[in-house]
């Protein structure tokens, strides 16, 4: 089937980006991690969802977590919950590798939109009028039929849904990340860094918590978005 060969080239493609830095700015893995990534380099992707889920949950700050379960979720078929993961991915880790990767995992799922969904102007798919294919291709000047116009206007709503609930999803976070640091502004905790200097902070645990918070509520808003989507038909 055609989509599912476009899903499984993107997949492909955004996977074979994970292996070549799955070791920058690594921390201890924890065993839900290391257990998730062995599985999901075994290609047994319904266990390593299960895996890779509980590792992000157990470490929301994990990027790995993120991104071992974006490529799974990918493969799975599910691109939304998969661009929803390397968005956090990207939020979660400020690493230039790690951003740069995402951006590539995230042009992969537009990319993957952009070849699936139904054509509404006509744009020439085929550059020869005559050359042989689907009998549903149709000349660059063509009408588009009241159907594929019905088609265009259900994914214009179901992209409206996915996107104003994204939009929503980058405001929590950066609320977060804003009260991270009003926290760390006005914490009375002295700690000693990696380079000796000193200074007043908040605690890492307390960051993984406010993140943490911020994700679930993400979560759940894009689950919500992804059943009302699916509603239009």
């Amino acid at each position: 089937m055609r989509i599912k060969s476009i899903l499984r080239l993107a997949s492909m493609t955004v996977a074979a980006s994970a292996l070549a830095f799955a070791t920058v700015g690594t921390a201890m893995a924890s065993e839900s991690l290391d257990q998730g990534m062995k599985l999901y380099k075994e290609k047994k992707y319904q266990e390593a969802r299960t895996a890779l889920e509980q590792a992000a949950k157990e470490e929301p700050n994990s990027w790995q977590a993120h991104f071992y379960l974006g490529h799974t979720l990918m493969t799975l078929g599910r691109v939304n919950d998969a661009r929803h993961q390397y968005e956090v991915c990207k939020h979660v880790s400020n690493h230039p590798a790690v951003q740069a990767h995402c951006e590539k995992a995230l042009s992969q799922v537009e990319e993957y939109y952009a070849k699936v969904k139904p054509q509404t102007g006509g744009s020439p798919a085929s550059s020869t009028a005559g050359t042989a294919g689907e009998g549903e291709e149709r000349t660059a000047d063509a009408e588009p039929s009241p159907e594929e116009k019905r088609k265009a206007e259900i994914q214009a709503k179901k992209d409206k849904v996915m996107q104003e609930a994204r939009d929503e999803c980058a405001k929590i976070r950066k609320e977060a990340e804003n009260q991270i640091q009003n926290e760390k502004a006005n914490s009375n905790q002295r700690f000693r860094y990696s380079d000796g200097s000193r200074g007043l902070d908040i605690s890492d645990e307390r960051e993984a918590e406010i993140r943490g918070a911020a994700e679930e509520k993400c979560k759940r808003i894009m689950h919500s978005a992804e059943a009302r989507a699916r509603g239009y038909r």
